[in-house]
């Protein structure tokens, strides 16, 4: 596995990782916190508990995809990383619900569409709504100001 496989990278580090599909008999497992969902919401809340000393299970219905399992096709992609296939809909089937099924759930499937706003659109945002905040040198200054940026 390449390193540069953030997945490679924290198993290497120590993840302690199991895939309920190949157990073949019952484990029991104890700790203060299960967080079930590891999408945006899961994995930080995972995060945040562990970083206050809990112990912390994280539990998700998907498999865990290394870097090398990702093909850039997306018929593949959609079968194996949405829940059903992507063909999840609303009980009358009017809205699509587009679902990760997989470790990382909703940001894994969606990261693509996460990019950073450009310069020139929080230029205008800055001068033409007067959010002083977004301008591209006051985002900069406050993110150098994060510890770990």
């Amino acid at each position: 596995m390449s390193m540069n496989d953030p997945i490679a990278r924290g198993l290497a580090a120590g993840w302690n990782v199991t895939d309920a599909s190949k157990l073949s008999e019952n484990r029991t497992l104890e700790a203060d916190v299960v967080v079930i969902g590891t999408g945006a919401g899961g994995d930080t809340t995972a995060e945040i508990l562990a970083r206050q000393g809990l112990s912390v299970i994280l539990v998700e219905e998907g498999r865990l995809y290394y870097q090398k399992d990702f093909k850039m096709d997306e018929l593949t992609s959609y079968a194996n990383l949405y829940q059903e296939g992507m063909s999840r809909v609303t009980a009358d089937g009017a809205i699509a619900i587009l679902q990760g099924r997989c470790v990382g759930g909703s940001t894994t499937v969606n990261w693509t569409s996460s990019f950073r706003t450009p310069d020139e659109t929080l230029t205008c945002w800055s001068h033409e709504l007067g959010l002083e905040g977004l301008a591209p040198d006051a985002r900069a200054a406050k993110s150098s100001a994060i510890p770990g940026r």
